[in-house]
């Protein structure tokens, strides 16, 4: 926990990188012992992390018998730590939550709307809730007669307890800029894909098809889906082939009495255009020119990865259909007939 800023921490770091974790295979032997000298000690203010818990999680998810386990054992040792300094105030929090299959990452109430109490001499029993994370600093602001800066937004908790949080007041919405403009993009699509296709047929179906076929195979993307934090083509590939070949199909079918650019265009203009959108919507466009930027927004980045995979798989086929054509166009064409050479005269 270096990156929190505390004045002593342990395990100490490793001399050779300051990355890592000096002792790290006696550490859990011990660590026990050092807690408990911690939250003994005259420091104003100690973290103590239970990683176990979170260690579970990720591998087998919050309904596994590993799992409740690891809860369990976190609630003795809780027990132990607590009865060391049954005087001090104590803040637990259980950090996040985990998905059903483990890990986490998304915008899911289930791993942002998590337990948590204050607990100690001179705290009123009192339950309420949902508070947001800003209302914690103020509190542990509060307990250690810290003063905050002006800008600081928390409340004092029993404030926050007895106003909780919406359901997802907490989480960040698309700027009303970047929001408009993301669907301004999209009606533009919607409109070259329109006025280009003029037949309900050519329309980009084979787009519409891919994005149903990955809801019904993983349902709504978030950032807790490892195929969209970590996107595997082939994967993708096989889940959206048929709208693949939807497109080659419809792209070959279109040539035969459509002009070439607007076909092209009646495929791949949505498409496009929903990408572009979701880039947008996000935030996206320093990275995609190079920036070393991280731009997550609740329930927009993660359609990214498949939306873009999409429209590059939607592209490969509608160019390899054109293709096709082309290279069917130029075997069916007839060769110029040869001048007829006249027959020599009879002696």
């Amino acid at each position: 926990m270096r990156s929190l800023g505390f004045a002593h921490t342990e395990p100490l770091a490793d001399p050779n990188d300051v990355a890592k974790d000096d002792h790290v295979d006696n550490w859990q032997r011990l660590w026990l012992a050092h807690a408990n000298e911690a939250v003994t000690s005259d420091a104003k203010l100690v973290f103590v992390h239970i990683l176990r818990v979170d260690t579970a999680g990720h591998r087998t998810g919050r309904e596994s018998p590993l799992y409740r386990v690891a809860a369990g054992t976190a609630d003795a040792i809780l027990g132990e730590l607590v009865a060391a300094e049954p005087d001090a105030r104590w803040f637990l929090l259980s950090d996040h939550g985990h998905t059903a299959l483990g890990g986490h990452g998304g915008e899911e109430r289930e791993l942002r709307q998590v337990e948590g109490c204050i607990a100690g001499p001179g705290v009123p029993h009192v339950h309420g809730g949902p508070v947001h994370m800003v209302d914690i600093a103020r509190s542990l602001a509060d307990s250690l007669g810290v003063t905050l800066v002006p800008e600081a937004r928390g409340r004092v908790f029993t404030a926050a307890l007895s106003a909780p949080l919406r359901p997802d007041q907490a989480v960040p919405v698309v700027p009303l800029q970047r929001g408009a403009l993301a669907i301004v993009i999209v009606v533009a699509g919607l409109a070259l894909s329109y006025l280009a296709a003029r037949k309900w047929w050519l329309a980009p179906w084979w787009f519409v098809l891919g994005f149903l076929c990955f809801i019904a195979v993983y349902g709504e993307p978030t950032l807790s889906m490892r195929i969209v934090w970590a996107p595997t083509g082939r994967a993708m590939f096989l889940t959206w082939l048929p709208s693949l070949v939807l497109a080659v199909v419809t792209t070959w079918i279109g040539l035969r009495s459509t002009a070439t650019i607007r076909v092209v265009i009646a495929q791949l203009a949505l498409p496009c255009a929903a990408v572009a959108a979701a880039i947008t919507a996000s935030g996206s466009w320093p990275l995609v020119l190079g920036d070393d930027i991280a731009p997550i927004v609740p329930h927009v980045t993660a359609w990214l990865s498949p939306l873009v995979l999409i429209a590059a798989h939607g592209c490969a086929a509608v160019a390899l259909a054109v293709l096709a054509r082309f290279v069917r166009w130029a075997f069916d064409r007839h060769s110029r007939p040869e001048t007829p050479r006249n027959a020599p005269a009879a002696a």
